[in-house]
């Protein structure tokens, strides 16, 4: 088993040192450089991911139940046009009551963030 182990790090470190003499300075000059561009630009991704899972757990905890209701064909909302030619009866979204069955559920955030941004 000792003899095994002794094997693979052998091999281990003479492809290692097979490797690095193949790499010129430049290339370990560059490979450097986007090494370095991509820990940069991971650093900013965590940061904003930082930033926007704050902003979820503190605004985005609740969830209200929202539904269609009415429709053209059998009654509705009545709508009336600005310039009053007119009212229609229209569908549209509103706050799901106890007993009704919400079509979506969308985030509601807490009031002391409606004017914070992530």
């Amino acid at each position: 088993m000792k003899v095994i182990a002794a094997v693979l790090a052998t091999a281990v470190v003479l492809a290692g040192a097979a490797f690095a003499g193949n790499v010129t300075p430049m290339q370990l000059t560059a490979l450097s450089k986007r090494v370095t561009a991509l820990d940069t630009r991971l650093a900013a991704v965590e940061k904003s991911n930082a930033t926007l899972n704050g902003y979820v757990t503190a605004c985005l905890h609740t969830f209200v139940g929202v539904g269609q209701f009415g429709s053209t064909d059998a009654g509705g909302y009545v709508y009336n046009n600005a310039d009053s030619t007119g009212t229609f009866t229209t569908t549209a979204l509103d706050v799901a009551g106890p007993g009704d069955v919400p079509t979506y559920n969308f985030p509601f955030g807490a009031p002391a963030c409606a004017d914070s941004t992530p």
